[in-house]
C-alpha cells in the first residue's frame, strides 16, 4: 500500500537534489566561462606587451658612448665633445664634480655629475682613515679652485665603462683639474683600467 507522506517527502528530496545539481552545473559553467574570458584577456595583454616592446626597440636609436650629449650639438657654444662655461655646483671628492650646463633643458643640464678624466682619488667613505683624510683634503682643494674659477669647460666628454659622464675639466682656459690634483698628490693617474692600490698615508707625505 505504501506510505504517502514518506513517498511525498522522498520525491521532494529528489527534486531538491536535481535542483542543486542543476544550479551547481550552471555555476561551474559560469566559472569556466569567466576563466576562458580571463585567459583570453591575459593572452591579449601579452600580445600588446610584445608589440609595444618590439615597436619601442625599432623606433629607439641605439645608445652609443656619446648619445647623452649629442642633443647639445646645435646649442650655441657647445659641441658633442666639449661643454663650455658650465657652472660649478659642488664636488663629492677630488675626481667627481657636479655642474649645471647652461642653455639646455633643465632635465638634461641640472646637477650633472662628472667624473674627472685621467685620475683616481681616495674614497671619502673608505674605512681607512688615511684615505678619508686625503679625500677630504682633495675635496677642499678642488672646491676652492672651482669656486674661484671664472670659466669652467668640460673637454672630451663621453661615457666611461660604468656609463658615467667622463671629461677633462679645464679652468680659466689654462688649468687642467687632473694635472692640478696630481701635482698636489691628492690623486693618482688612472685611465679606466684596474685601480692601483695606494697607501695614502705615505703617498701624500712624499
Amino acid at each position: 500500500m505504501g506510505f504517502p507522506i514518506l513517498n511525498s517527502t522522498a520525491w521532494s528530496f529528489m527534486i531538491d537534489l536535481r535542483s542543486i545539481k542543476t544550479i551547481t552545473s550552471q555555476f561551474v559553467m559560469v566559472l569556466k566561462y569567466l576563466a576562458a574570458v580571463m585567459y583570453a584577456l591575459l593572452i591579449f595583454m601579452c600580445i600588446l606587451y610584445i608589440v609595444h616592446s618590439f615597436s619601442s626597440k625599432t623606433t629607439t636609436a641605439p645608445i652609443d658612448s656619446n648619445e647623452d650629449i649629442s642633443y647639445l650639438e646645435d646649442v650655441h657654444g657647445l659641441t658633442s665633445e666639449n661643454l663650455e662655461d658650465v657652472i660649478y655646483v659642488s664636488n663629492y671628492d677630488a675626481d667627481t664634480v657636479t655642474v649645471n650646463i647652461a642653455n639646455v633643458p633643465y632635465i638634461f643640464g641640472h646637477h650633472i655629475a662628472v667624473r674627472v678624466a685621467h685620475i683616481d682619488s681616495p674614497e671619502i667613505k673608505s674605512p681607512n682613515k688615511c684615505d678619508q683624510e686625503a679625500a677630504k683634503r682633495g675635496k677642499v682643494e678642488v672646491e676652492n679652485l672651482l669656486k674661484g674659477a671664472n670659466k669652467i669647460d668640460l673637454i672630451n666628454v663621453h661615457r666611461d665603462k660604468y656609463f658615467r659622464i667622463l671629461a677633462e675639466v679645464r679652468i680659466d682656459d689654462s688649468i687642467w683639474l687632473h694635472e692640478y690634483v696630481l701635482s698636489k698628490k691628492l690623486a693618482v693617474p688612472y685611465e679606466g683600467d684596474k685601480k692601483p692600490v695606494i697607501d695614502w698615508c705615505s703617498y701624500t707625505t712624499h
